[in-house]
């Protein structure tokens, strides 16, 4: 089937996070599809984080990236995987981050997690994670994590933070601490960058992938792509063997 013609709206349920003892009036929207029959299943958990354009209430522009999230999101509904996987999207509330940091520090490819608090947004995901892996028919060594942009910052943070939660992760176009490389060696990733973005510098995603490699990981494989800007998720998620990679990995 082609991935094209996969309906996404449909196809994931729409809904709103809250819990009053995380963020007073902040609630968290998000998008969740449950394959057919997943009650009898252990199916694998996708988390999936958005970049900062598609902030919002609206619940429906996390998915709507026809270049980004997306493609991600309908590859993954059209490969052998897609009657055995869970995806969570849930959208960030505007003016808000998933990380604390601002863009200026992402540009510069720098970023310490100790000075870093779990924004409001951040927190409510987490919890409702928590909460699906509980309620729904989890396998808890098969959770994965990725995004891009913003979201690529939020999937560093989330394995740094939770690496015994993590089976594996894909980041785009973002950025970590390398000197927490320690803390997430043996969770496997795959970074991607475009050489030529000029939001999140390239040495961002390079300073990971070089700590990790200090440092012996299990499994860092690092791709950048020529005379792409700061959309390189348009060309990682159209590679199929990303998906491959990705839903072998098991904790």
């Amino acid at each position: 089937m082609d991935y094209q013609k996969v309906d996404l709206d449909k196809l994931m349920e729409k809904w709103v996070y809250e819990n009053s003892g995380i963020s007073g009036d902040i609630s968290l929207p998000y998008r969740l599809y449950l394959p057919k029959g997943y009650q009898e299943k252990n199916c694998r958990l996708i988390l999936f984080f958005h970049g900062a354009g598609r902030r919002g209430n609206d619940n429906y522009a996390q998915i709507s990236d026809v270049n980004g999230a997306e493609i991600f999101m309908k590859q993954i509904l059209v490969s052998p995987y897609k009657d055995e996987c869970i995806i969570l999207a849930p959208q960030c509330p505007s003016d808000l981050q998933w990380v604390g940091s601002s863009p200026e520090v992402w540009a510069k490819g720098e970023f310490n997690f100790d000075e870093e608090l779990e924004t409001i947004p951040m927190q409510l995901t987490l919890a409702l994670l928590s909460e699906i892996i509980d309620e729904y028919s989890v396998d808890k060594k098969r959770i994965y994590a990725s995004g891009l942009s913003m979201g690529g910052f939020a999937t560093y943070y989330v394995i740094t933070k939770y690496p015994d939660l993590f089976a594996a992760a894909v980041a785009i176009c973002g950025g970590g601490d390398p000197t927490k490389a320690e803390l997430i060696k043996n969770v496997p990733l795959y970074a991607f960058h475009g050489l030529d973005d000029n939001v999140v510098h390239p040495t961002s995603s390079r300073r990971m992938v070089e700590a990790l490699r200090r440092v012996s990981a299990v499994d860092v494989r690092h791709s950048e792509f020529p005379h792409v800007g700061h959309d390189s998720w348009r060309n990682a998620f159209q590679m199929p063997e990303l998906y491959d990679w990705l839903f072998q990995k098991s904790k």
